[in-house]
């Protein structure tokens, strides 16, 4: 997509921002009027500068540099696991866990195997509430990973799965993010904003840190969308490598995105039917049958009713 067709975007975000931020530093002259933000990125800025090029610039450097070393998402993810911090957040019901470490394992045969670096951790979460922490309120409705390799897997969402593929999708999609390391390449991206940030504050350069604002709200639009994609793509791959039924991972995401997501659900039904073609195994049940599965809900549904007592 053409860059002045994502400032158009972003500009609508980005404009109060700017307003709030900028007005002590930008002289009269040099002002953004707003009869002026339709033709502002087609116009070159005071002094040679070309707003379009010089935010294109941006994105790029933003987007350039290595990864952080394994070894950090490690340490990350001891010190942002809810276990340590809310011991009320965290469920202990054994049959659950071991029942969701044995999917786990079997999914890990695969694709995981040959890539994931990380070493896998499950927690039964409470995602019935909402929990607090720091006094902030974190709204933890969906299942969620942690940098080095740990999963938060809700007690809501494990009660009404239709199937055992349903819960490997949600496995094989948070390992897909942690594979692809996208929490590495977010704090790659944190930290070349805080450089290029750090230079303009010290050039007092109102410019500079409006375009940086601008690069930075297309750079991370961009990734949180992207992110969710490529996680949902290599996911189907690992479900199918495990004669996982992959598009019982489709049913998962109908029933928890949202309508303006319809793209995301539509590419991978397209996938699942693709592939579906090639004659591969496509089972809803592996390690468990669907009677042991219902009883193991059953046993979840009750251990939670005397946890609330």
């Amino acid at each position: 997509m053409p860059i002045r067709y994502i400032l158009a975007l972003t500009l609508l975000y980005e404009i109060a921002f700017c307003i709030i931020l900028f007005p002590p530093q930008i002289s009269s002259e040099n002002a953004v009027k707003p009869a002026d933000i339709p033709q502002v990125v087609e116009l070159p800025m005071p002094g040679g500068q070309n707003l379009e090029a010089d935010i294109e610039s941006t994105i790029l450097r933003i987007r350039s540099g290595v990864l952080p070393p394994i070894e950090e998402d490690a340490t990350l993810d001891a010190s942002e696991d809810l276990l340590q911090q809310d011991v009320h957040l965290v469920f202990n019901h054994a049959e659950s866990a071991l029942y969701m470490k044995r999917i786990d394992e079997h999914l890990g045969r695969g694709a995981m195997a040959r890539n994931d670096p990380h070493h896998h951790r499950i927690r039964l979460y409470d995602d019935r509430f909402i929990p607090v922490k720091n006094q902030v309120v974190l709204q933890h409705k969906y299942p969620f990973s942690l940098p080095g390799g740990t999963v938060f897997f809700g007690a809501r969402l494990f009660l009404k799965s239709e199937s055992e593929a349903e819960i490997a999708g949600v496995l094989a999609h948070e390992a897909a993010h942690g594979i692809l390391r996208h929490t590495a390449t977010s704090r790659l991206y944190q930290k070349n904003i805080a450089r290029l940030q750090e230079r303009a504050e010290k050039n007092s350069s109102s410019y500079d840190l409006m375009v940086l604002a601008f690069a930075t709200a297309f750079v991370f639009a961009d990734f949180d969308r992207s992110i969710e994609k490529e996680a949902d793509m290599l996911a189907q791959v690992i479900l199918r490598e495990a004669g996982y039924d992959d598009l019982a991972f489709t049913t998962v995401l109908k029933e928890n995105l949202s309508p303006t997501e319809k793209s995301r659900i539509k590419r991978a039904e397209e996938d699942s039917f693709v592939n579906r073609s090639k004659g591969a195994p496509r089972r809803k049940f592996i390690i468990a049958s669907p009677e042991k599965f219902s009883a193991l809900q059953l046993s979840l549904k009750y251990y939670l009713e005397k946890y609330e007592k």
